[in-house]
C-alpha cells in the first residue's frame, strides 16, 4: 500500500479581516519561496510518520497497522541512536542522516530538516517552534506535541506561568510558519487558525488560546557543521553555491569528526520482521544475517585500526594534517 502524505493547502479557509492592511505582493512572494523550501525538504527527506498514518488513516487495514507498528518502532530506535551522543551537533547530525536513510521521522525529524534547508538557502531569523496552549486566566501552558520551524518571528511576548515569566510567540503579523510534515506553509495567523481548526491538534480547552514556544535543539550546529551539511545535502539548496572561502575552509577542514558508526542494519530488518512486513526476512534469513553481521563488523574494526595506524606513521600523512591544522588555525 502506497502512503501519501500530501494535504491540500486548499483544505483550510481563513479569515483575514482583523489582519491590518499590508503589501500582500511582497509577502506572499516570502510565502512562495518558503513554500518552496518546504517542498524540497519533503523531496529530499522523504519520510514515513506514525503520527500520519494513525490521523490520516484506517489502522484497522493490515498494511497500514504493519506500517504503523514499523514506523513506531524504527522512529523511537532514531531518536534513541542520535540522542546518546556526547556532541550536540552530531546529535543533531545523526538523527538528520539516519531519518533521511531510513525514511522514516515525525513532525520533529521534519522541523529539523526544514531548519537545516532554511539555513542552507541563506535565512538567518530561524526558529524551531513548538506548538503550546496558554491559558491566561489559569497561568497554566501545556505541549501540543507539534513541531514546526518559523521565519520572522522577530519579538515574543512574556506570558505569567505559574509565577515565571515565559517567552512565547503569537499575533505576528510578519512570521510566516514552515509545517513540513503537513506540507504546508503560511503566515502565523492562517497557519495557527489551521490548527485551532484541526482534529489533531485543536484540541484546546476554554480559555486557551494557540501560541509558539522556541525550542534550543537546532543551536548547536556551528559554521563548519553547516559546511558539512551542505555538501551531504547539496539538493536542499535551490542555488547552489560555494564560495572560495567555503572551498579553502571546507578542504582544511576535519572531517573525521563526523565519522560514526551508522544505526546498525539488524535493527531495520529486525524491525520489518516483528512488523511483519512483506519482504521481510524469514526467521531463518535473519539469524543468518545477524551471523554474517556480526563477522563484517569484527573484520571492519580491524581494517579501520590498521588504517588509523598507517595514517598515525605514515609521512605523507602527517605533513598533510599539520598543514590542515595550520588552514584550521587561519579560519578560526
Amino acid at each position: 500500500m502506497q502512503i501519501n502524505q500530501y494535504i491540500s493547502n486548499s483544505a483550510y479557509e481563513h479569515n483575514f479581516s482583523s489582519q491590518k492592511p499590508q503589501n500582500f505582493t511582497s509577502r506572499n512572494a516570502m510565502v512562495r519561496e518558503l513554500d518552496d523550501i518546504v517542498r524540497i525538504t519533503r523531496r529530499e527527506f522523504p519520510m514515513s510518520s506514525h503520527t500520519y498514518l494513525e490521523h490520516h488513516f484506517n489502522l484497522s487495514n493490515d498494511a497500514c497497522k504493519k506500517m504503523h507498528k514499523f514506523n513506531e518502532g524504527l522512529i523511537g530506535e532514531v531518536r534513541g541512536f542520535s540522542s546518546i551522543d556526547s556532541k550536540p551537533n552530531m546529535r543533531i547530525i545523526k538523527s538528520l542522516e539516519t531519518a533521511k536513510e531510513l525514511k522514516v521521522g515525525n513532525c520533529n525529524e521534519y522541523a529539523r530538516a526544514t531548519y537545516l534547508a532554511c539555513k542552507l538557502n541563506g535565512y538567518d531569523d530561524v526558529k524551531f517552534l513548538s506548538l503550546f496552549a496558554y491559558n491566561p486566566k489559569t497561568k497554566k501552558i501545556r505541549e501540543l506535541d507539534h513541531a514546526v520551524v518559523g521565519v520572522n518571528f522577530k519579538k515574543p511576548t512574556s506570558v505569567d506561568v505559574a509565577g515565571v515569566p515565559t517567552d512565547v510567540y503569537m499575533r505576528t503579523n510578519d512570521g510566516i510558519v514552515l509545517d513540513s510534515w503537513k506540507g504546508y506553509t503560511g503566515f502565523e495567523r492562517e497557519v495557527t487558525a489551521s490548527f485551532k481548526n484541526d482534529r489533531i491538534f485543536g484540541k484546546l480547552k476554554d480559555g486557551e488560546v494557540m501560541c509558539y514556544r522556541e525550542s534550543r535543539q537546532m543551536t548547536g550546529l556551528n559554521r563548519d557543521d553547516l559546511l558539512y551539511l551542505k555538501h551531504k545535502n547539496p539538493n536542499l539548496i535551490k542555488r547552489p553555491k560555494f564560495s572560495l572561502k567555503d572551498a579553502l575552509r571546507w578542504l582544511v577542514m576535519d572531517k573525521k569528526q563526523y565519522e560514526y558508526e551508522p544505526m546498525a542494519k539488524h535493527i531495520i530488518e529486525t524491525y520489518r520482521f516483528n512488523s511483519g512486513l512483506k519482504g521481510a526476512m524469514t526467521r531463518d534469513e535473519l539469524t543468518q544475517f545477524l551471523t554474517n553481521k556480526a563477522y563484517v563488523s569484527q573484520r571492519n574494526a580491524i581494517i579501520k585500526m590498521q588504517d588509523d595506524m598507517h595514517e598515525k606513521h605514515c609521512p605523507t600523512a602527517i605533513i598533510k594534517n599539520v598543514l590542515k591544522q595550520i588552514g584550521r588555525k587561519i579560519f578560526e
